[in-house]
């Protein structure tokens, strides 16, 4: 199995994502507005080598889609490289030190956290340069460059162990990554979730919280959001969608504000039988980070500490 380059094409602006498998079938093409639905984000998770689970945090930002995009990109509090959070600062070093360009990026997908995190950042890079500014930086290595946690001589390694360069694209992983492991299946709660999220060009699952979960931004002006949720049973999910709409008008956040100074709910959907899409508004100008810092904090309403399904199924949460 090989990874196949993320193609951006000018004329028709539609990325080329997926894998070319052993019986030589062609990767599928999927619009760039639209490569967080079930055909891009799972595609990408595929062939990553990191082990996806119902409880891994996923993060995704479709640069390519938001350099193009005013309103997201005029944002107070930006979301660009926000598909690599630990790296997200060291935008500048990067490009600098290893000739990695994240902002530069078709896509950008983290799986999973520090020190284990993989992610691969496809398109707009030149793997022979990336090799070339790796070795002169320290690391070493054959295919997989390496470089041991070395905070006082280089600060990227506490973020960057492993790099894998190829074509268009670099995959980085923490230190506690394998870079040559075989990739993982990806979970039908992760696909589900790619799928209610539909065209969100920023994004992020949590699957450590009560309820596995996804955010996302939509594109527009003014900008809104997405509150997606992920259920076992139809009915669980219908009411999952009524419980984060309840919450938002009548709970409080754990700042002490109440959520409704915080959202909107614009409406409520359930894009398969098992998720659960709340799409919300920012009222009073209120940052789109919110939801970042909602899910940061535990604090997404509905969704986050106890389940608040558990007194309808008659127990507590572990």
């Amino acid at each position: 199995m090989r990874i196949t380059p993320l193609i951006l094409t000018s004329a028709a602006a539609v990325l080329l994502v997926g894998v070319v498998g052993c019986d030589g079938s062609k990767p599928e093409r999927v619009e760039a507005a639209d490569v967080s639905q079930a055909k891009g984000l799972p595609q990408l998770l595929s062939t990553m080598p990191a082990a996806i689970s119902t409880d891994t945090a996923i993060t995704f930002s479709a640069e390519s889609v938001l350099a193009k995009d005013d309103a997201l990109s005029d944002l107070k509090q930006g979301v660009r490289g926000m598909g690599a959070p630990s790296l997200a600062r060291y935008t500048h070093v990067l490009k600098e030190d290893l000739a990695i360009d994240l902002m530069g990026a078709d896509v950008v997908v983290t799986v999973g956290a520090p020190p284990k995190q993989v992610t691969l950042i496809s398109g707009g890079q030149d793997a022979e340069a990336i090799i070339e500014a790796a070795k002169e930086q320290g690391w070493e290595g054959d295919k997989v460059l390496s470089q041991e946690l070395d905070m006082q001589g280089n600060v990227l390694t506490v973020s960057v162990g492993h790099i894998l360069a190829k074509g268009d694209s670099v995959m980085l992983g923490g230190q506690s990554a394998d870079l040559t492991a075989k990739p993982g299946n990806v979970p039908e709660s992760m696909k589900a979730l790619s799928k209610c999220l539909g065209s969100s060009p920023v994004a992020s699952i949590d699957g450590s919280d009560a309820v596995v979960s996804a955010i996302g931004l939509k594109q527009g002006s003014p900008v809104s959001g997405v509150i997606c949720t992920f259920d076992t049973s139809r009915s669980a999910a219908k009411s999952r969608g009524e419980g984060i709409e309840e919450a938002v008008e009548n709970d409080l956040s754990v700042t002490r504000l109440r959520y409704s100074d915080m959202l909107s709910v614009d409406k409520v959907s359930h894009p398969t039988a098992t998720t659960s899409r709340v799409d919300v508004s920012f009222p009073d100008q209120r940052p789109p980070s919110v939801l970042w810092q909602m899910q940061q904090r535990r604090d997404i309403p509905g969704v986050s500490g106890p389940d608040p399904l558990d007194s309808l199924r008659g127990r507590s949460s572990p």
